[in-house]
């Protein structure tokens, strides 16, 4: 049977929104709060930020932007790595610590991707070839060099110019609408929320414009070309890298060392002792309030950097690439990886959809809008399940079991009928009934030509009772996981700032007001 093993690869990806933006006027703003308004080196700075922040809305909310057959995806890149290194300057060393990697992780880096090197994030476009077995389809190379990527984000600057120095961080105002939650924008002087925000929209567009690329080029006899796979395969994994980091640095941010902490309760007993009442100052960049916690400067809370949404979002991007290679070992007529792919997939979805219904509960699913999202996981829940069943029935049939292999495909399409009943509860503005009913339209003639066949060799060979559906073996409750997320690669602080002290060039003390940024227009 494996040799006329049909072929499954189609896709649906799951579209948010970006989160729009009030742009600050950085040509008078930044300026105003220089100890020297007519200083040359400030008045350049200002006019760089200005001009990289104009790019950003140029790639990103304008009509060229929306134009995805003819974007050009490095110069994007590009223009957010430029806003990040020059963000760079204001967040401050603390915070901010760029990527540093030294000569030979560069060539280990440089020798997997691609030959056209534009960016920082190009240097991530770790490109797998087409591999005689699809257990290499991520190589232990290729996972090498990944490996030495997460390391080198891990490592610290040394050549910040203005190291120690975050003075007005949280001295300019930025204003954002949100994706999810209550609130429907936020307002800060922090600018780590804007360096956030642009880094939250880019791996929202990676998703966004990987759908794009499945949806138009996927063909339903030859699936998708491999060229596009490697692409959005790629693309996901990028993605998957921004929301780690988002996630791993909103974690950073909220912790505070026990050390520090034992030093603050030990100074406070000591001034308890000596008759002085003692306020708890601490100076952690983030509060809790009923939504979580919410960076310090800021209005309101922000569900979009919730640690719980940033990982749903993570695992998200990790599954649909994993997706991918399902497709790929389906081309490679190889029928045992796909149940445990199929599973793992399944069981992707199935984590970020309980840790969002634990988290916010339910009940507030719709209201914190996310119920859309929440429905498209279990749908795909659904989908992988049953694709996993109608493999584990191949899996059976070679073992001679004929009765339970008709009985697990009969499961397989029971699970899928389910999944049908899924779809219009995922049908959304960004997400059509047509797009969701792709991968199942494919997949409910594979179960049953499988169901056919396995029927017709029971009668010819097997001669065995069909147990109910009931009574089958299970899934495996653990699957391979391939997909590896790609680490992001943090920009170095902007050259721009290297002859700038920020302490003796800024007034620290001077703070932009809520008349000097419009706050964010929400469309309804």
């Amino acid at each position: 049977m494996e040799g006329t093993l049909p072929v499954f690869d189609s896709y649906c990806f799951y579209i948010h929104r970006l989160k729009m933006r009030s742009k600050l006027n950085y040509k008078t703003k930044l300026v105003d709060l220089c100890k020297e308004t007519s200083n040359p080196f400030i008045v350049s700075l200002a006019k760089d930020i200005s001009d990289a922040s104009d790019n950003i809305d140029n790639f990103f909310f304008s009509t060229k932007a929306r134009d995805l057959a003819n974007i050009d995806t490095a110069e994007l890149l590009k223009s957010v790595e430029t806003y990040c290194s020059l963000l760079g300057g204001l967040i401050g060393s603390k915070v901010y610590q760029p990527t540093i990697a030294n000569n030979t992780d560069n060539a280990a880096v440089a020798a997997t991707a691609t030959t056209t090197t534009v960016s920082n994030f190009e240097k991530l476009q770790l490109s797998e070839q087409p591999r005689d077995n699809d257990e290499e389809y991520n190589s232990e190379e290729a996972g090498d060099n990944d490996d030495k990527l997460e390391k080198l984000n891990n490592e610290k600057v040394k050549n910040n110019n203005n190291k120690g120095s975050d003075a007005i961080r949280k001295n300019l105002r930025f204003s954002w609408s949100t994706v999810f939650g209550l609130d429907r924008s936020i307002t800060s002087s922090d600018t780590l929320v804007e360096y956030m925000s642009i880094l939250f929209n880019l791996g929202i567009w990676y998703l966004g414009y990987s759908e794009y690329i499945v949806s138009n080029r996927c063909s339903p006899t030859e699936g998708l070309p491999e060229e596009d796979r490697q692409k959005v395969y790629d693309f996901l994994l990028k993605s998957a890298g921004i929301f780690d980091y988002l996630c791993k640095l909103r974690l950073h941010l909220s912790s505070t060392s026990p050390s520090k902490k034992e030093d603050k309760k030990e100074d406070k007993e000591e001034k308890t002792e000596g008759g002085e009442e003692q306020k708890d100052n601490d100076n952690d960049d983030v509060i809790d309030d009923n939504a979580g916690k919410i960076l310090k400067g800021s209005d309101k809370s922000s569900t979009d950097f919730n640690d719980v949404l940033l990982r749903s979002l993570y695992l998200q991007c990790i599954g649909q690439a994993q997706e991918l290679t399902i497709g790929r070992a389906y081309k490679k007529n190889t029928i045992q990886p796909i149940v445990k792919l199929a599973v793992d997939t399944a069981n992707i979805y199935k984590e970020a959809m309980d840790m969002l219904i634990s988290h916010f509960t339910e009940e507030k699913l719709a209201e914190n809008r996310l119920e859309k999202f929440v429905n498209f996981l279990q749908y795909k829940v659904s989908l992988y399940q049953s694709l996993a069943l109608n493999q584990q029935a191949f899996q059976q049939n070679a073992t001679h079991k004929y009765g339970e292999s008709i009985a697990t495909c009969k499961k397989a399409q029971h699970q899928l009928k389910q999944t049908l009943f899924l779809i219009r509860p995922c049908v959304s503005i960004t997400l059509s009934q047509q797009s969701l009913q792709k991968p199942t339209s494919q997949l409910q003639p594979i179960i049953d030509a499988t169901l056919a066949r396995l029927e017709r060799e029971n009668v010819l060979i097997g001669y065995e009772v069909v147990p109910s559906i009931d009574d089958i073996s299970d899934l495996p409750s653990e699957g391979t996981r391939l997909a590896k997320l790609r680490p992001f690669v943090i920009p170095q602080v902007h050259q721009s700032w290297s002859t700038i002290d920020i302490p003796s060039t800024f007034n620290k003390d001077k703070k932009l007001q809520e008349s000097d940024l419009v706050s964010v227009t929400i469309s309804k």
